[in-house]
């Protein structure tokens, strides 16, 4: 497949059978979303209340068509590059029933026109995961024509009367089912980086290899295997904790604005006088402090 690029002002236009005028290097929505999705990752936005298509009862009293009823509040989500909102709340009224009710609220892209629609399936439970009664299809689903964010399940109990908080489970933080859409990339993605610097040194092991032992190339080749190879492999975890162990002193510990070679990690002191970081502790707050000095209250 070749390179795809865009977006570029057309330097000629056409008109299409259904009227519409085309710039000879317009682009469509599904090329749009993929610069979209490059940028985003798939979930809801939480907007400044931590609304966002969050789900709750809606109360009322027993009897009422309330008490059975669910509240979804207004938000926006993001799937695939593909963008939609609710700008009012929804409501979901659930019959009584004298069986165990199971539901999911779901967030449907269909990838073949871009729309993304919402609605209640009703479920059951196989090993834990959610399979919609209908059609058979464990949620949510993720297909090369379907993109689901399930926000939300509720299991009502035989006979209830009423719905509770207890019924309702929030799946909206839960990346596998939904998630959270919290910003644009801002970081360097350094689990794919070791990843494949793991397959160049796969790559440069095996050029080593290769070479004559004696030869000058070969030599080159290790020293540098060997100094890659530190940048790629995991932190050693014991070391780790020898270097957190011998940087980490209490406040007794420190005297006169230095720590002397033999000063290790140890217990007690006097933790009123300011030392470390100019902070003190006391069991009560004082009523004034030096400029430039932190005071701590332990209880």
């Amino acid at each position: 497949m070749s390179l795809i690029s865009g977006i570029f002002n057309s330097t000629a236009t056409e008109v299409t059978e259904s009227g519409l005028v085309r710039g000879n290097k317009a682009v469509d929505a599904s090329f749009l979303a993929k610069i979209f999705s490059s940028f985003f990752k798939n979930g809801i936005f939480l907007d400044e209340r931590g609304g966002g298509f969050f789900t709750k009862p809606l109360g009322g009293n027993l009897g009422t068509m309330d008490a059975m009823s669910v509240l979804t509040e207004a938000g926006a989500c993001h799937i695939n590059g593909y963008f939609a909102y609710d700008s009012v709340q929804e409501i979901r009224r659930f019959n009584i029933s004298s069986s165990v009710r199971t539901a999911a609220k779901v967030y449907r892209l269909d990838l073949v026109d871009g729309s993304i629609t919402t609605d209640w399936y009703e479920c059951t439970r196989s090993d834990g995961k959610l399979i919609t009664k209908d059609t058979r299809e464990k949620l949510p689903v993720r297909s090369s024509t379907i993109f689901d964010l399930v926000t939300a399940v509720i299991e009502i109990p035989a006979g209830a009367r009423r719905i509770t908080e207890a019924m309702l489970t929030d799946l909206r933080s839960d990346a596998e089912m939904c998630g959270i859409v919290a910003g644009a990339v801002t970081g360097f993605d350094s689990e794919a980086w070791c990843v494949q610097m793991r397959a160049y040194l796969a790559e440069l092991k095996q050029a080593v290899a290769d070479l004559p032992s004696d030869s000058a190339a070969y030599f080159a080749l290790n020293k540098l295997n060997t100094d890659l190879s530190n940048l790629s492999e995991d932190a050693d975890l014991s070391a780790l904790g020898i270097i957190a162990q011998g940087h980490t002193h209490t406040a007794g510990s420190i005297g006169g604005g230095t720590l002397g070679e033999d000063v290790v990690a140890a217990s007690g002191g006097d933790l009123s006088i300011p030392r470390l970081r100019n902070i003190s502790y006391a069991d009560t707050a004082a009523e004034t402090i030096a400029d430039g000095d932190l005071m701590g209250v332990y209880l």
